[in-house]
C-alpha cells in the first residue's frame, strides 16, 4: 500500500510517500505527479521518499522519469540512499544554453511582476493552512521525530543478524614466566624413556604481547523474542505519526482561528470606518448649523467627540489586526513582518452534517483514539516478549583468538558450538512481570473506551455550539440591518429638521451595538465551526 500526502508550500510542493511503490501503486504516484506539475506555478517539486519501505523495477523507472523533469528525490536509509545514487548516476547534465535562457527568462517574469505588484498579496485561508504545514517549526520537529522512529525501527531489524565482534589485546609481562616440568610428565614412551627424561623448568622473559580475538554470534531461539521487538517498535513508528498529525491538527487549527480572528477584526474596522465617513457628515452638518445658528454648541461638540472616539476605536482595531498578522506570520514559519491581505469570506456556510455523521467521521480520523489502539497493540506485544524469556536463548557461536610473541601455545586456536543461556528459577519474577504487562493492557483497553466516549460527547457539543452559532449570526445580522435602517431614516429626518442630533446619536449607538454583536456572533460562528472541524480530526 501507498500513501501520497501532497504538501503545499510558497516555494515548493512536496509529495510524501509512505508505504510501498510497487505493482500497482506505481500508477498512483504517477498521477499525483502529473497532478502537482500541472499545478506547480513554477514551485519547486520534492518527492519525499523517507517513508518508503520498498521500491520494485516499474517504481525506480518512475523516479528516474521523475528525476529527469527537474524535481527533486528526498530519502533515507541505506536502500534509498543507494537507489537515489544510482538514478543520480544516470541524470543527464542540462545544457548550459538552455539554462542560461531558463534563468534569464525567469529573471524577467520575477522583475515583471515585482514591478508590477502594487498591493499585497491576498492570503486565502487555504493558503495559509498549507503553507504552515509546510513551514511550522512545531510540525518540522514532529516529523523530524517520526523520521527518527522510522530510523529505530529499521535499526530493530538488525537484531536478528549475527553479531560480529573482535577484540585485541595487548600488553607486557612486568615478572617472568615460568613453567616447570616434572620427569615424565609428558608421557614415558618404550625405548624411548620419560619425557622429558628430568625435571625441566622453562622461563619466558618479560615481552610485549598481543592477543587478537574474534567471534560470531547467531541467536536462533531469541529470533522470535527479537521479532516481537521489531512489531512493537514499528507500532511505535505509527504512533508517532499519529502525533505528528496530530500536532499538525492542532497548528491548522491555530491558523484557522488566527485567521477568523483578523477578518473579525477588519469587519469591525470597516464598521468603524463607516462609522467614522457618517460623523463626519453628520459634523459637517452641525458647523452649517452653527453659522445658522439652529443647532446648539453642545451638540456640535458632542459630535466631535464621537468622531475622535470612533477614530481612536479604529486605531485601537488597526493594531490588533496588525498584532494578529505577525501571529499567523509565525505560525506559517516566515518573517512576521511579511504583510498580506486575508481573503474576505462571503457568507457563513452552515453545512448540512448530522450528529452521526461527524461522530463516525470523528472515530475514524481523530489521531489520539489511534494512538490508543497503537499502544493497546504495544502492551500485548510487550507482554508476549515478556513470556519469551521463558524459552532458553540458544545460539550458534564461533570464535577465533590468535596470541602473539607467546612461546608453547598455539598461534592459531578456533572453535564453534552452540550457546545456551537459560535461568530454570527466578523465584517468581517473570510471572510477576507478565502479570504487571497484562495490567498495562487492561489500562490502555479502558483508556481507549474513555477516549472513544469522550470523542463522541465532545462532537456532540462542538455540533450544537455549532447550531446555536448559526442562529445567533442569522439574528445578529438582522438586528445590523435594522438599525443601519433606523439611523439612516433618523438622519434623514435630522437634515429635514424633523429630528434632534441627540436622536441621530442614539441611533448611531444602537447600530454600533448592533455591528458589535454582528461581529462577535460571526467570530463565535467560524470559531465554533473550526472547533468542530478540530473535533472531527480534520486539518
Amino acid at each position: 500500500m501507498l500513501r501520497v500526502t501532497k504538501l503545499k508550500g510558497p516555494r515548493a510542493i512536496t509529495l510524501k510517500l509512505e508505504g510501498k511503490l510497487s505493482h500497482d501503486w506505481v500508477p498512483a504516484l504517477q498521477e499525483s505527479w502529473t497532478a502537482a506539475a500541472a499545478e506547480n506555478n513554477g514551485c519547486h517539486l520534492v518527492i519525499d521518499l523517507i517513508g518508503v519501505s520498498f521500491v520494485d523495477e516499474a517504481g525506480r523507472k518512475l523516479l528516474v522519469r521523475i528525476d529527469a523533469a527537474g524535481a527533486e528525490l528526498v530519502g533515507a536509509g541505506p536502500m534509498m540512499t543507494s537507489l537515489l545514487e544510482e538514478i543520480a548516476a544516470t541524470r543527464k547534465k542540462p545544457r548550459r544554453r538552455r539554462a542560461l535562457l531558463i534563468g534569464l527568462l525567469l529573471i524577467l517574469l520575477l522583475a515583471t511582476r515585482l514591478s508590477a505588484q502594487t498591493a499585497r498579496p491576498v492570503l486565502s485561508l487555504d493558503e495559509a493552512i498549507s503553507i504552515a504545514l509546510a513551514n511550522n517549526r512545531q510540525v518540522r520537529i514532529a516529523e523530524l521525530e517520526t523520521q527518527r522512529s522510522v530510523i529505530q525501527f529499521e535499526i530493530s531489524k538488525l537484531d536478528r543478524l549475527p553479531a560480529i565482534s573482535t577484540e585485541i589485546y595487548a600488553s607486557g609481562l612486568l615478572t617472568p614466566l615460568s613453567f616447570e616440568f616434572e620427569k615424565g610428565s609428558l608421557g614415558d614412551i618404550p625405548g624411548t624413556g620419560p619425557i622429558p627424561d628430568e625435571n625441566t623448568k622453562i622461563t619466558t622473559d618479560p615481552s610485549f604481547n598481543i592477543v587478537a580475538t574474534a567471534s560470531v554470534k547467531q541467536p536462533l531461539t531469541q529470533l522470535y523474542r527479537i521479532n516481537l521487538g521489531i512489531k512493537a517498535r514499528k507500532l511505535s513508528a505509527e504512533a508517532q505519526r499519529e502525533k505528528e498529525r496530530a500536532e499538525r491538527i492542532a497548528i491548522a487549527a491555530k491558523v484557522r482561528s488566527t485567521y477568523y480572528d483578523i477578518l473579525r477584526v477588519e469587519s469591525a474596522l470597516d464598521a468603524s470606518e463607516s462609522a467614522i465617513a457618517a460623523y463626519r457628515e453628520l459634523n459637517t452638518l452641525m458647523d452649517r448649523y452653527l453659522v445658522e445658528q439652529v443647532a446648539l454648541k453642545s451638540e456640535a461638540l458632542e459630535v466631535r467627540t464621537k468622531l475622535i472616539s470612533e477614530q481612536q476605536r479604529a486605531l485601537s482595531l488597526r493594531h490588533s489586526a496588525e498584532g494578529a498578522r505577525e501571529q499567523l506570520n509565525l505560525l506559517m514559519g516566515r518573517d512576521p513582518a511579511t504583510e498580506f491581505d486575508v481573503d474576505r469570506v462571503g457568507a457563513a456556510d452552515f453545512g448540512e452534517l448530522t450528529l452521526s455523521q461527524a461522530r463516525v467521521r470523528a472515530l475514524e480520523q481523530r489521531p489520539e483514539l489511534r494512538q490508543i489502539e497503537l499502544e493497546l497493540k504495544q502492551a500485548e506485544y510487550a507482554r508476549k516478549i515478556k513470556k519469551s524469556e521463558y524459552i532458553p536463548d540458544v545460539g550458534l557461536y564461533a570464535s577465533y583468538i590468535s596470541p602473539f610473541n607467546i612461546r608453547f601455545v598455539p598461534q592459531n586456536i578456533a572453535s564453534a558450538g552452540v550457546q545456551l543461556t537459560w535461568e530454570p528459577f527466578d523465584w517468581g519474577r517473570k510471572r510477576r512481570e507478565v502479570q504487571d504487562r497484562q495490567l498495562v493492557i487492561e489500562q490502555a483497553e479502558n483508556k481507549y473506551r474513555e477516549t472513544r466516549d469522550q470523542i463522541v460527547v465532545e462532537v456532540g457539543v462542538k455540533l450544537r455550539k455549532l447550531q446555536e452559532s448559526n442562529l445567533m449570526l442569522q439574528a445578529a445580522e438582522l438586528g445590523q440591518q435594522t438599525a443601519r435602517e433606523k439611523l439612516r431614516v433618523v438622519t434623514a429626518k435630522y437634515g429635514e429638521r424633523a429630528a434632534l442630533v441627540k436622536d441621530v446619536l442614539g441611533e448611531e449607538s444602537r447600530l454600533r451595538e448592533a455591528n458589535h454583536q454582528y461581529q462577535e456572533a460571526l467570530l463565535g460562528f467560524w470559531n465554533a465551526k473550526s472547533d468542530l472541524t478540530k473535533a472531527m480530526g480534520e486539518e
